[in-house]
């Protein structure tokens, strides 16, 4: 393997600490353990989110695998519990996987080009008909046993860090901070039946898949109603921003057709999005990112519609 891209070790550092640190130094012996445990040759070229480091290979019988190294935990349990729940239907299929340090080998996705390259202002409203599609195929029932959150869980961050956020220095402004407070106890106190939810199906985490259509990577795993899905799609547009000429336009839009395709009332999906924002903008915050303002800028056009 090469040497690890700064901006990945620095990431992992950032949020984990001397924990991260540990985990990066032994990282390169660990795969070099795990292609010999599990038979497969690695590639020598990968690349790293912030959060993982991907690379693709061979495993036995010459089957294209992607092996996907994320720091070990809870969070990345329930990916490998959520794919496995899936079993490959809308979602890609898990081989092998090594909670303990933090290694999952899936099934490589032919073709593989994510959702992102249709979002655009021409394009936009077909990739959204598919993200669709990919929602309707993972929403399966909940397991009878599982340790996966619950929606309710995670927008605790909203009340319990309320206060802070209400300091005269924070960036959040204090009228968004309680408009999505509010909106996140009804909508907890108004959902319909919960399932297991992917939790961050974004463009990114769609992909193209020449013999199954567009499938899910990277799930999240959490409970909750099918609503809360729409909010990832809604406020993931700044990465492609100049290919969006109207954001407010875009986002507008989205609403619309999610509520028409899912047939779910408008009005939910457009508060959904909201919290959703600002608890994306509290985890910016958290995780020292720079995507607090855009987060902010989604919240502000939804609270508009």
């Amino acid at each position: 393997m090469n040497t690890l891209p700064y901006s990945f070790v620095n990431s992992i550092i950032s949020i984990h600490g001397t924990k991260g640190n540990s985990w990066l130094n032994r990282l390169p012996a660990v795969l070099a353990r795990i292609a010999a445990e599990w038979s497969i040759h690695l590639n020598e070229a990968y690349h790293c989110t912030a959060y993982s480091l991907i690379a693709s290979g061979v495993g036995q019988g010459g089957r294209e695998i992607v092996l996907k190294a994320s720091m070990p935990g809870r969070e990345f349990e329930n990916q490998i519990a959520a794919l496995r729940c899936y079993n490959g239907c809308g979602a890609v299929k898990v081989i092998q996987a090594n909670t303990e340090d933090g290694l999952l080998l899936m099934e490589k996705v032919c073709h593989g080009t994510p959702l992102t390259r249709l979002a655009t202002d021409t394009t936009d409203t077909q990739a959204t008909s598919f993200a669709v599609t990919v929602m309707q195929k993972l929403w399966t029932d909940v397991p009878t046993k599982h340790t996966f959150p619950l929606v309710k869980t995670w927008l605790e961050d909203l009340t319990s860090k309320k206060q802070p956020l209400l300091e005269p220095d924070c960036p959040l402004p204090e009228w968004l901070v309680a408009e999505a407070v509010d909106l996140a106890g009804y909508l907890l106190a108004t959902s319909s039946d919960p399932v297991l939810l992917h939790g961050d199906l974004h463009h990114d985490n769609i992909l193209s898949c020449q013999h199954s259509g567009w499938i899910a990577i990277d799930p999240k795993g959490v409970i909750g109603e099918p609503a809360y899905e729409t909010g990832a799609i809604l406020r993931n547009l700044w990465a492609d921003r100049n290919h969006v000429a109207n954001p407010v336009e875009i986002i507008h839009r989205r609403v619309d057709q999610f509520a028409e395709e899912l047939a779910i009332d408008k009005t939910r999906i457009r508060s959904w999005g909201i919290v959703q924002a600002v608890l994306a903008a509290i985890w910016c915050l958290e995780d020292n990112l720079d995507c607090l303002h855009q987060m902010v800028e989604c919240a502000e056009i939804l609270v508009k519609i």
